[in-house]
């Protein structure tokens, strides 16, 4: 692993950064966190703090963390490998870029072999494009991503009440950017898409 640093000092630092991961691995256990072992994008989030540790804070209590889904799952990189996990030819993408995420969400929730186990409806990206949100992305206007209604980690069921899609919550959702009045902000009343 290449560590900043020349001689003793960057000896040190990897041993530590080694020392670190290991204990936060060590932490989950037998009957811990099915990912732990085998994710180092989470070993090493784990041992970071604050906006760094937020990501998997948010991902433990998600849809995609109980179906299974792993950072890699949106992110590419290669979760086995710390060394590699960023590495060149991993696919690894930190924050998409706003024109790719319906692309990276529509991989899954546009495949009916992915989304039959949960009885989700396909054709999501497609639906997005087409609607009011998704042609202004395609003609590059400042719109919003399946993100930023849906959130990025801790992304729940529409059904939980905690869910930023939740029926209960959507006006309030919506209002968010729809104001009627405001500068640049639609007041006709949101689309779903």
């Amino acid at each position: 692993m290449a560590v900043p640093g020349e001689g003793d000092d960057g000896l040190v630092a990897k041993v530590l950064i080694t020392s670190v991961l290991t204990a936060v691995s060590a932490l989950a256990g037998p009957g811990g966190d099915p990912f732990a072992g085998s994710s180092s994008c989470i070993a090493c989030h784990r041992a970071l703090a604050g906006r760094e540790a937020q990501p998997v804070d948010l991902w433990q209590g998600s849809v995609h963390r109980t179906s299974g889904m792993g950072c890699h799952s949106c992110h590419g990189g290669d979760p086995a490998s710390l060394e590699a996990a960023k590495g060149p030819g991993t696919g690894y993408v930190g924050v998409p870029e706003a024109d790719k995420v319906a692309a990276i969400c529509g991989s899954c929730h546009s495949d009916p072999v992915a989304m039959g186990p949960f009885g989700l409806p396909i054709g999501q990206e497609a639906a997005f494009r087409a609607g009011s949100h998704g042609r202004g992305g395609m003609e590059g206007g400042g719109t919003p991503t399946c993100a930023d209604c849906h959130g990025a980690h801790g992304i729940l069921p529409a059904t939980e009440p905690r869910s930023a899609v939740h029926p209960r919550r959507m006006v309030g959702l919506c209002l968010g950017c729809h104001r009627t009045g405001e500068p640049g902000r639609t007041g006709d009343g949101p689309e779903l898409y």
